[in-house]
């Protein structure tokens, strides 16, 4: 579905600006931080790799390598897991493990995902602030280097309004012909969004699925609470001969997660 969809007309390209800053290791607003939010959105999207290909025994081991501490199993609540992370200010993980829960079209297990936050008392905080909910999402978002699909980055040629340059394989100079001191960088990225599903990133990775959707969930809550989540399942093949299978270990061993665009093939 979301293949199609990636092969988005040249002017929706041009018009489609992306954030692309480079951010630091560890993102800090105030006085909360997100230290991890590359490795645990890598460790995400590695859990729903595993779930989309039933490889339940690997996932149990790599839960527990990766110190996700199991509890509060039941027939309503799922399967959840706590990241054991414990450190002041720092954000942490909760998994929930759904199943039966996605349209069809999507591999039937899913995650949603809570974010905690230690405070400077050493104390765990389940809901928060509207603002530090808010906060906590945002710190997760500009953690992820977004950019545009690369079946679309490569329809961006030079055309009778711009001039475009090639820097490197994944990235190109747009000079307006215009005003030629009018220029935009562009790069290529296993993350995209799409202008009409603003809150919903497309992850195009390996494994045998079509495209993963990170979903950057409203706050809900009252003045009691607000709580932080995000949303991440997964599009089945149409043919599960088509893909390889999700190689764990290629995966885990990426310094980042653009190092190999998966699209180029």
């Amino acid at each position: 579905m979301f293949k199609t969809k990636s092969i988005v007309s040249f002017i929706s390209i041009i018009f489609f600006l992306v954030n692309l800053h480079s951010k630091e290791i560890s993102i800090i607003f105030n006085d909360i931080k997100y230290t991890y939010a590359q490795q645990d959105l890598k460790e995400f999207l590695t859990i729903q790799a595993l779930l989309s290909e039933n490889r339940m025994n690997e996932l149990v081991e790599f839960l527990d390598e990766n110190f996700y501490v199991p509890f509060g199993e039941g027939e309503n609540s799922g399967f959840q897991y706590i990241k054991n992370r414990n450190y002041i200010n720092e954000i942490f993980p909760v998994i929930k493990i759904e199943s039966g829960k996605n349209r069809e079209g999507f591999v039937d297990n899913s995650l949603l995902i809570y974010f905690g936050f230690i405070n400077n008392k050493n104390n765990s905080e389940w809901t928060h602030t509207n603002a530090k909910a808010k906060t906590i999402l945002q710190l997760f978002r500009d953690s992820i280097e977004i950019g545009y699909a690369y079946t679309s980055f490569v329809q961006v040629v030079t055309n009778e309004t711009i001039n475009v340059e090639n820097i490197n394989r994944y990235t190109k100079k747009l000079i307006a012909k215009v005003d030629p001191s009018a220029t935009q960088i562009i790069k290529a990225s296993n993350f995209t969004v799409f202008p009409n599903w603003p809150d919903e990133i497309i992850f195009f990775g390996p494994g045998k699925t079509t495209s993963t959707t990170i979903k950057i969930n409203s706050i809900i809550g009252n003045d009691s609470g607000y709580l932080a989540t995000i949303s991440i399942k997964a599009y089945k093949l149409n043919d599960s001969n088509s893909e390889q299978p999700f190689n764990l270990q290629f995966f885990s061993a990426l310094k980042n997660l653009n190092d190999r665009i998966w699209l180029d093939r």
